[in-house]
């Protein structure tokens, strides 16, 4: 009798969980759409460009660009390669090491900054529409 008894609370109490699991699962949202996938292009019928040209470029970058104190007191140069991409915006986006020459992190995250604090670009166009175009940039730092 005990054992029917037990068995009678246990089957029970099975029931009960499973009820509780499939009220769970009811409150759960739904999973959320994908999101799109944003189309980057390593080329574009016209690519990104800085506003005045590569000229204006060289300029920003020699006015803006600060030689870390602890690359000039070991007296190192080299290049620091970034990739970024030029939005349907003209904005600077994502700016990234791909390679430091240099093997100073001062360098590259001069470079970076700089990069980062570029003004709007004039966007990379595709069959007459704004695209999103990745733009890889050397930067030299040469002690003069």
């Amino acid at each position: 009798m005990k054992k029917i008894f037990f068995l009678t609370i246990f089957c029970c109490f099975v029931s009960f969980l499973k009820a509780g699991n499939r009220l769970e699962l009811d409150t759960i949202p739904p999973p959320k759409a994908p999101e799109r996938i944003i189309d980057i292009y390593d080329r574009a019928e016209v690519m990104p460009s800085f506003p005045g040209g590569s000229l204006e470029l060289m300029k920003y970058l020699q006015d803006s660009i600060q030689y870390p104190i602890s690359a000039l007191q070991e007296k190192l140069e080299g290049k620091v390669v970034i990739k970024f991409y030029v939005d349907v915006d003209g904005f600077v986006k994502e700016p990234v090491v791909l390679k430091n020459g240099i093997g100073s992190e001062d360098c590259a995250k001069e470079a970076i900054r700089v990069i980062r604090l570029m003004p709007k670009w004039l966007p990379g166009m595709k069959d007459g529409k704004p695209v999103r175009v990745y733009y890889v940039m050397p930067i030299t730092f040469k002690l003069q």
